[in-house]
């Protein structure tokens, strides 16, 4: 189980910074204004599916990186801090999209959604955790998630 954790932050990288050739790669389009951008995503969309998409796929992203982070360090790591590494790899991600643009835009609300992902994915590995206890192999992890969530 350890390999899960480079191997979400290789997807990640994979996903968010290879380029895309769109005919606009050396454009640099910035989203500093929180939610504006998936406002506009609702409401020039006529199929909702496409922004319903980008929202749970910004969300889930991120989902396996702090299970990976979490499995590997998890006597030492709160939820907090885990959420707190997502939130600067997101927003590590925007950054290097802004600086080599190769057809990616830099937003504010990936870094928000990829954090709530981050998030969620810490509460999914407490409840994993709580259903599969065996599963982690040190008694000190289950001090340390019980600790988090109280």
């Amino acid at each position: 189980m350890n390999i899960v954790f480079p191997l979400s932050i290789i997807a990640i990288l994979l996903i968010t910074v290879t380029p895309r050739f769109t005919g606009m790669e050396q454009i640099r389009v910035v989203n500093l204004i929180p939610f504006i951008g998936m406002y506009k995503l609702m409401t020039n969309y006529v199929d909702i599916m496409v922004p319903i998409k980008n929202i749970l796929f910004n969300i889930i992203l991120f989902m396996p990186f702090d299970f990976g982070l979490f499995w590997k360090y998890h006597a030492k790591l709160s939820i907090y801090q885990v959420t707190i590494i997502g939130f600067v790899f997101s927003l590590l991600i925007e950054f290097i999209q802004y600086v080599f643009p190769a057809g990616r835009s830099s937003d504010i609300d990936d870094v928000i959604l990829n954090t709530v992902g981050t998030l969620v994915g810490c509460l999914f590995w407490n409840q994993m955790y709580k259903l599969f206890p065996k599963i982690l192999k040190t008694s000190n992890a289950k001090t340390t998630m019980q600790n988090n969530f109280q």
